[in-house]
């Protein structure tokens, strides 16, 4: 944990807030959904004002959690703020259209790579940047290899989004790395349970929200 001004917490929250704002109009966007379909998460202001909350409190957290300086960490940190509001994009487009936008996905991981390339030339550090790779290969290659063996196992979507978070936790620690490959499965089991009972267990359930929730809630817990 690190001793952070209150003044950058309070920054932080209030620009991470703000760009959550457009999240649900981007997501929209980027999988063709009418901007007044509101299937999963309410209304046009609703979903705003959700997205904004949801930002603001966990980007407040994330950099109560994780070290800003050097720049190294502050470069990680960036780039966990980064996939704060992908996540929070993803998880809106899955919920409403079981589909998680490519574009949004490679983007993300594009901009996190250049932070961390970033970090680890400012570091003179390789080390984040062959862990990022090994976690992301570890954990997309586990999905992949679900998603091919499996009839019902995750779709395509997830299997992008699950490299890209076992990177950027890798990157971080191997900790946080094992918690963000657990946490997914944790999460969505109330889920699973509820719609098994309901009678709707061959329905697919849409994992990219756990994915995205699991590897924050992973680096927050491990710091």
């Amino acid at each position: 944990m690190s001793a952070t001004h209150p003044g950058l917490l309070a920054a932080v929250g209030l620009a991470s807030a703000t760009a959550a704002v457009w999240t649900p109009r981007l997501a929209d966007h980027l999988t063709r959904t009418p901007h007044a379909v509101n299937t999963a998460v309410g209304g046009p202001w609703r979903r705003s004002l959700t997205a904004a909350g949801v930002a603001g409190l966990t980007g407040t957290v994330l950099v109560w959690r994780l070290p800003t300086t050097p720049v190294p960490a502050a470069c990680l940190l960036a780039a966990w703020l980064l996939f704060l509001q992908a996540g929070l994009l993803l998880t809106i487009a899955d919920l409403e259209t079981r589909r998680l936008p490519t574009s949004a996905i490679a983007a993300t991981a594009a901009a996190a790579s250049v932070l961390l390339l970033i970090g680890a030339a400012a570091g003179h550090d390789p080390g984040p940047i062959l862990a990022a790779l090994t976690g992301a290969a570890l954990v997309g290659g586990t999905y992949l290899a679900l998603a091919v063996l499996t009839p019902a196992g995750p779709g395509m979507g997830d299997v992008r989004l699950a490299a890209l978070t076992g990177g950027l936790a890798a990157a971080t620690g191997w900790n946080t790395l094992l918690l963000t490959a657990m946490l997914p499965y944790l999460l969505g089991l109330p889920s699973a349970i509820v719609q098994y009972r309901r009678g709707g267990g061959n329905r697919h359930i849409p994992f990219g929200p756990f994915l995205a929730a699991g590897a924050v809630t992973a680096v927050i817990i491990t710091g």
